[in-house]
């Protein structure tokens, strides 16, 4: 015999997007586009902010009665647990008889909120896509437009100042971990060799 477990009623909703990432680098890498101080350019979506705040507050409404419906079932199956000990554990037939229709009844109560739930979870997720579509249209704004430029224009200048150091290493320290024969600047010659190890 198993304790119950209350369910969570946010784990069968689907939030995971497949193949959507943070980071979408559509725009070029390397740009010299500024943001202006007093841009103040709205993003659009295909959905209406409107339908965004009448799908939040539904949303959540679900949610609230999909935790209602989870604790109540948490609840029944528990009382269902001990009925089941009770009833192992007594030899009268009133008592049993009693029992036995407390958990037909629990059992039947049980039945119908898990229907309620699952209605409701049909419900909550077409709200959901209404604010994830409105979410991904923001994002690509922000992503695609000229917030993020900026940002882009400053991770390429650190990449190339970068490759610029380590390109002064490897030319001018003689030895670095990657040393080439063809740095002739640095090969001794046969007098200075000769002095070296004389």
């Amino acid at each position: 015999m198993t304790d119950p477990v209350q369910k969570d009623p946010y784990d069968d909703l689907e939030y995971s997007k497949t193949g959507s990432r943070v980071w979408r680098a559509k725009t070029p890498f390397f740009t010299t586009k500024k943001e202006l101080a007093w841009d103040r350019t709205i993003p659009t979506s295909e959905v209406l902010l409107n339908d965004v705040r009448d799908s939040t507050i539904q949303f959540e409404r679900g949610m609230n009665n999909r935790k209602a419906y989870a604790k109540r079932i948490f609840d029944i199956e528990t009382r269902i647990e001990e009925i089941r000990g009770d009833i192992d554990a007594s030899s009268d037939p009133t008592f049993i008889v009693a029992l036995a229709e407390e958990r037909n009844a629990l059992t039947m109560e049980k039945s119908i909120l898990e229907s309620n739930d699952e209605a409701t979870k049909q419900i909550t997720e077409q709200h959901l896509k209404t604010m994830h579509k409105y979410r991904d249209s923001v994002g690509d704004f922000f992503i695609d437009g000229p917030h993020t430029t900026e940002t882009r224009a400053t991770l390429g200048s650190l990449i190339l100042a970068g490759v610029a150091a380590y390109g002064v290493y490897y030319l001018l320290v003689p030895t670095g971990p990657a040393r080439r024969p063809y740095r002739s600047r640095f090969r001794e010659s046969p007098i200075s060799g000769a002095f070296r190890y004389a």
